[in-house]
């Protein structure tokens, strides 16, 4: 499994917002079967987008990332058992209403990730939004954390990429 932030400005990871984007965070499950390879590539998402920033309460779904470009990841081998676990997660998880200082793809995928995560798991912080009322998730804050956690903690450092990555078909 794997945790993708995609920052809406690649020279400023830091920034929030840049020409009316917010960037992504979504989800790699990836699982390998012999010589076979199978990847579902996910995010979570508003069903439509501008009521979000009037009314943030509005019915979700899921939608396929595949080649999507991104700025960093950490990825985390998984069991069959904990597979699973990610598997109804998911599915329960995309039930949910999305709420953009509540639960954004930013909280989707971050607990997924941390149901799994065990001594490893990733902080959750919201950071202010800019022209929206409140806090919330952004794969900026994924972006920084991981960055941090890629100095101090020597058990995720190799689990964490940053550059121009592209997601699988």
């Amino acid at each position: 499994i794997s945790v993708c932030a995609d920052v809406p400005n690649d020279k400023k990871p830091w920034k929030v917002a840049y020409r009316q984007e917010t960037g992504h965070v979504f989800l790699i499950l990836q699982k390998i079967s012999g010589i076979d390879t199978i990847n579902k590539v996910f995010g979570f998402y508003p069903k439509s987008g501008l009521p979000v920033l009037f009314f943030k309460k509005i019915k979700s779904q899921i939608k396929d990332n595949s080649e999507r470009v991104y700025e960093v990841d950490v990825t985390k081998e998984i069991s069959a058992a904990e597979f699973d676990t990610v598997l109804t997660r998911s599915i329960v998880d995309a039930q949910r209403v999305y709420h953009i200082n509540k639960f954004n793809c930013y909280d989707y995928a971050l607990g997924i990730f941390n149901s799994i995560a065990g001594e490893h798991p990733l902080p959750v912080r919201h950071i202010r939004f800019p022209f929206i009322f409140g806090k919330g998730g952004s794969p900026c804050a994924v972006y920084q954390d991981l960055r941090t956690l890629k100095v101090v903690d020597p058990a995720l450092a190799s689990c964490i990429r940053f550059g121009t990555l592209i997601a699988p078909l």
